[in-house]
């Protein structure tokens, strides 16, 4: 190294600053996937590398429960949840980098990790900034495991590379009720994430199930739930389908009488302004809530 660039990096390093080569930062970004802890402590890093972060972990972590749905693993990935919820909590206007963070592949883990970002990020456009930590808390567990039946749908059925048969259907519309069996066994009794499991497919018109419920008796978790399920699933690639465009499947539910239009507007706003600094609309809290 030149004797100038040395005394810019000794300056710089005297500054407190510190550069890595990109090779070096993606070992440092493995560290923090597994330390989670460490974002909320780290003044310097990036919104969007932490956004990656934090997809790569909760990827990872939802991997090793789905293999091994146990109570341990639970608690794991709830504590990982709580470091996101205050991550958010801190600042809500972050939520704009993780709607921009997520990834098209098909699996369990991305479709759940997805719709956990645009279902924190549904709630804190609902909220502004008035947020409760606690209740971010339960919203993002029940995101995370609210496809936990899905887990005892056999491959085949999931897998399948063409549109699915009658039986089929009817064995992949048990996987709600399947999910409240497995979260009792857990021992996970917070009502948040039973209804996110119960009734991520209600629909308010009445077309969903398992309950074939309407209108309010949707409960507005349920809902957030629901249409970020929704929303995810039309953006990911399927064995029989290609994903669409994410700002194109937003628009495709802003008119769509099965889902809350409040809810469905805000998705639009959410991810057509997640490039800006901070996309909240800091709409007001209703006293109804």
């Amino acid at each position: 190294m030149k004797p100038e660039k040395q005394q810019d990096a000794v300056a710089t390093c005297l500054e407190g600053n510190l550069y890595l080569k990109r090779d070096d930062y993606r070992v440092y970004a493995e560290h923090l996937s597994k330390h989670l802890g460490l974002v909320l402590t780290e003044d310097d890093l990036d919104d969007r590398d932490v956004a990656e972060i934090f997809y790569r972990a909760l990827t990872e972590r939802l991997r090793g429960f789905h293999e091994q749905p146990t109570r341990d693993n639970i608690e794991a990935l709830r504590g990982d949840l709580g470091i996101l919820s205050e991550y958010l909590w801190t600042n809500p206007c972050r939520i704009g980098f993780l709607a921009r963070t997520l990834d098209r592949e098909y699996s369990l883990e991305t479709h759940t990790v997805n719709c956990v970002f645009i279902g924190l990020g549904l709630r804190v456009m609902y909220a502004g900034r008035d947020l409760e930590r606690l209740e971010l808390n339960s919203l993002a567990l029940g995101l995370a495991v609210h496809d936990i039946g899905m887990l005892r749908v056999p491959d085949f059925i999931k897998d399948k590379p063409s549109v699915l048969m009658h039986s089929d259907r009817q064995t992949m519309k048990k996987h709600p009720d399947t999910g409240m069996n497995m979260l009792s066994r857990l021992q996970v009794k917070d009502p948040v994430v039973e209804e996110c499991v119960l009734g991520h497919h209600e629909r308010i018109n009445g077309s969903g199930y398992p309950g074939r419920l309407k209108g309010d008796q949707v409960g507005f978790y349920a809902r957030i739930c629901g249409l970020a399920d929704a929303f995810c699933a039309a953006i990911g690639e399927r064995p029989h389908r290609e994903g669409r465009d994410v700002e194109e499947a937003a628009r495709q539910f802003y008119d769509d009488p099965a889902f809350d239009s409040r809810q469905t507007a805000l998705l639009v706003q959410l991810i057509e302004r997640r490039n800006e600094d901070c996309p909240l609309p800091f709409v007001p809290r209703q006293k109804s809530e």
